[in-house]
């Protein structure tokens, strides 16, 4: 209602009356979240099949879910068990309670690797801003189109530090969701003391950060120098391409969806995905068109939109298979069709190394295949 205050981190929407229109803005969603009836066992059962046959029938054969309900995460152990999960999952831990997404886990909590073939659980997953489109991301400098407006921090540096620390010291694989070049800078530099402070430095760790849509160009050599690992979403490009010039200013897409940059840095690899269900879609096409012509669907802008961050096919089919499963610590099994790694593999209706990229988004699936079972497919 018309009293309703903005939360932090979000806004309700309002009329010239000061009446509240039905849009909530990032957190404000929560309050309707908070009163709303959870979805029962059957439910949530009956919405992750449905979304397992979608994911099968597009060919994915595996997806990371970053950031899960423990109840969720207890559904996905007995599909695993049952044999009745059509791809494998590679799951996080939320790193402390996020209304309308579920309860935070404990650093004790067990992890699972490889469990049943089917699941693991050993990363735990931390929010340090929220979406551009929204104004939430965190910013530097001000919104070129907002300039009363640079996002909101939900963490504080200090804060992001202390919540991380327990967990890498108990073993577990961290990442964080920043979307705007303060908040990218903020997950660097805790990541940064954390790794000196805890002895870190060089090893193995495979330090994730979520989406790095924007990211300082002073800050883009320290993912390769710090060993982190930048997941993005190329279809995020497609889908902001239109306003996000307006919103940033030209400075500042220097380092907006810079993928190409990011790869000749030298990161250790760079995981593709498409941020399903919350901004984007299931099919994985779509984000390899996008990797590949930095264009929408009907070809625009010519040229693509800064052109020079587009990946090549065989770069952009890497970052949806190998680098996938390198980030998920799932190398060995995943990511190839290679003898003794999982017989996981998708038939298409059409090669994409040698069709005009423009077409890539049209692939058909003709099978997905998990283990050698085929799971889904789209038909010619």
């Amino acid at each position: 209602h018309k009293s309703t205050a903005d939360p932090e981190g979000g806004q309700v929407l309002r009329d010239a009356d000061g009446e509240p229109t039905g849009v909530l803005v990032d957190t404000a969603r929560y309050l309707i979240h908070r009163v709303m009836p959870s979805p029962t066992k059957a439910e949530r059962r009956a919405w992750l099949q449905k979304c397992l046959e979608e994911c099968a029938s597009l060919g994915l054969t595996g997806a990371h879910d970053m950031g899960e309900d423990p109840e969720n995460l207890a559904i996905f152990q007995e599909l695993a068990e049952d044999q009745n999960l059509s791809l494998r999952i590679n799951a996080c831990r939320l790193g402390r309670d996020e209304p309308g997404m579920g309860q935070g886990g404990k650093p004790t909590d067990q992890k699972f690797v490889d469990y049943e073939g089917l699941l693991n659980i050993r990363g735990v997953k931390f929010f340090l801003d929220g979406a551009l489109g929204s104004y939430g991301a965190a910013m530097l400098e001000n919104y070129s189109d907002r300039p009363d407006l640079r996002g909101t921090l939900r963490m504080t540096p200090g804060e992001f530090t202390d919540a991380v620390r327990p967990w890498l010291e108990h073993g577990w694989q961290v990442a964080t969701h920043a979307i705007g070049d303060r908040a990218v800078r903020v997950a660097l530099d805790g990541y940064e003391v954390l790794l000196k402070e805890l002895n870190l430095t060089g090893t193995d760790h495979r330090l994730r950060v979520e989406h790095a849509q924007i990211v300082s160009p002073q800050d883009l050599p320290r993912f390769s120098k710090l060993r982190v690992l930048p997941s993005m979403q190329p279809d995020h490009a497609m889908f902001d391409m239109s306003w996000a010039p307006d919103r940033l200013g030209k400075a500042r897409l220097n380092g907006a969806y810079a993928w190409q940059t990011l790869l000749r840095s030298g990161v250790p690899a760079m995981p593709f995905g498409s941020d399903f269900p919350t901004a984007g879609v299931v099919n994985p096409w779509w984000g390899i068109h996008a990797a590949v012509t930095r264009q929408d669907l009907k070809d625009m802008p010519t040229g693509g939109w800064l052109p020079k961050e587009r990946v090549s096919v065989e770069q952009a089919l890497k970052g949806y298979t190998m680098d996938a499963a390198f980030a998920a610590r799932m190398e060995h099994l995943q990511g190839s069709i290679s003898v003794g790694k999982y017989g996981d593999f998708v038939l298409v209706d059409r090669d994409i190394l040698a069709i005009d990229p423009s077409q890539i988004w049209q692939t058909k699936v003709l099978g997905t295949y998990l283990g050698g079972r085929l799971v889904g497919s789209q038909g010619a």
